[in-house]
């Protein structure tokens, strides 16, 4: 006769081996040509890095265009001085702290074309990305149908 740990250890294989087959299900859910290519689109890898793509050359057409404005930059630098610091430079009043604010503008008046061929640049490669994403949605519409 068998002893519990034998029939114990029977009993898990028989589950595992239950769980692991096929369930067949009397009702399947068929999908149509439409609802698989809507679910590739939503679902593929390859769709999102070319709209990240997309994302990241609009943003470098932002950063081109702004180029063209006013740039304001603000700095700030603060040192406590003790010593003999002072005395090189020949100033006798000691201080204790040293603080420098300065703010400045810019705008460029002439860059010599830089400027505009570099939006230029910025556009097409926009244009690229844009062409990219919509070659890549085009190649998942052809496997699904092809594989539909």
């Amino acid at each position: 006769m068998f002893n519990k740990v034998t029939d114990v250890m029977g009993f898990i294989v028989l589950v595992f081996m239950l769980a692991a087959s096929p369930v067949w299900a009397a009702d399947t859910a068929v999908l149509s040509l439409d609802e698989s290519i809507r679910l590739a689109m939503n679902n593929n890898e390859q769709i999102k890095a070319a709209a990240s793509g997309t994302e990241v050359a609009r943003w470098n057409l932002e950063k081109a265009k702004g180029a063209q404005s006013i740039s304001v930059d603000f700095s700030h630098t603060s040192s406590k001085i003790r010593g003999n610091y002072w005395q090189i430079y020949q100033i006798y009043e000691l201080p204790s702290n040293y603080f420098v604010n300065s703010v400045s503008a810019t705008m460029p008046l002439y860059s010599g074309g830089r400027i505009e061929n570099t939006i230029k640049q910025a556009k097409l490669g926009s244009e690229i990305s844009n062409l990219q994403l919509e070659s890549v949605k085009q190649d998942i519409r052809y496997q699904v149908t092809q594989s539909y």
